[in-house]
């Protein structure tokens, strides 16, 4: 029987049952325009193409507050096609117009461009007022904010190596190769480290990134609570629904080693992060985002 890779999960949080606002102050949202980011568009990689200028490194946030490395920006989108990941809508409603750390998570933080990150996904194929989609962000990127800081220490020779990993596909290296060399997915049940995915099958943003990349393009380096991936959408089918929709990738994966070691001594580390999470010390860094704090079972 097929097993579930590392990476794929369901919630580890329930979504919190009370509605609340956790806006920004409403004096600031006739400075801005809620829906304009800056985005970056990702560069076509074809597979069998071996030009130098093909990968570019993803936007991400500078090191602040123990965040470091999170990708700041989703993929620019071209016009709707049947055959690519569903666009963001036009009209998404974003929680914030400025970016801050909004949550301390133990040493680290939540910050307003993650949450409006997530938030702008889930608009795409989940009907739900805006709260509770802010809700459910925060609830799918505590595990990663918790991890960050756990293993602060171990991030920047990961990242190195993840960075490694990408040079020698931007080189002309096959996936398969350095999938052997650097990948930490020992999941996979081929060689490319290749699943198809249905939407919520993986932690974020994995999933985040895998039905919102365009086909062709490399998505990442980021940052989940495995470690550091990347990945390469190399199919979407849209379902009879947007909730339906699945994308095939490939992916490299640079396990955080304290996870890997425990994985290979048999521990269940599903049940570690889970137990990790529910200690973790979450605290509201403004009065406005107080409901965003999980409540204890």
């Amino acid at each position: 029987m097929r097993r579930i890779p590392w990476f794929a999960s369901v919630l580890i949080w329930s979504l919190l049952a009370a509605a609340a606002s956790a806006q920004d102050d409403p004096r600031e949202r006739g400075k801005e325009k809620a829906h304009q980011r800056t985005q970056e568009t990702r560069v076509l990689v074809p597979a069998d193409r071996h030009k130098e200028d093909e990968v570019k490194a993803p936007m991400v946030h500078q090191p602040q507050h123990g965040n470091p490395g999170f990708q700041a920006s989703g993929p620019a989108q071209a016009p709707d096609d049947p055959l690519q990941p569903r666009p963001l809508q036009e009209r998404a409603q974003q929680p914030f117009v400025r970016d801050r750390a909004l949550l301390q998570v133990n040493d680290g933080t939540l910050r307003a461009s993650e949450l409006n990150e997530m938030v702008a996904h889930f608009q795409v194929y989940r009907q739900a007022v805006l709260d509770m989609h802010l809700r459910q962000a925060v609830n799918t990127l505590l595990p990663r904010a918790v991890f960050a800081a756990r293993y602060r220490q171990d991030i920047p020779a990961m990242r190195q190596r993840i960075d490694e990993a990408l040079a020698k596909i931007k080189g002309g290296a096959s996936w398969a190769d350095v999938a052997r060399e650097y990948s930490d997915d020992t999941e996979a049940e081929n060689p490319e480290g290749r699943y198809t995915f249905a939407r919520e099958r993986a932690v974020q943003p994995f999933d985040r990134h895998a039905h919102s990349g365009m086909v062709g393009h490399i998505q990442g380096p980021f940052l989940t609570v495995y470690g550091f991936h990347f990945l390469e959408v190399l199919a979407y089918h849209r379902g009879a629904t947007p909730a339906d929709d699945t994308s095939e990738v490939r992916h490299i994966l640079v396990m955080f080693p304290d996870l890997k070691q425990r994985s290979e001594a048999g521990e269940d580390i599903r049940a570690f992060i889970k137990e990790q999470v529910k200690q973790a010390k979450i605290s509201a860094l403004e009065p406005a985002v107080v409901n965003l704090v999980p409540r204890g079972d």
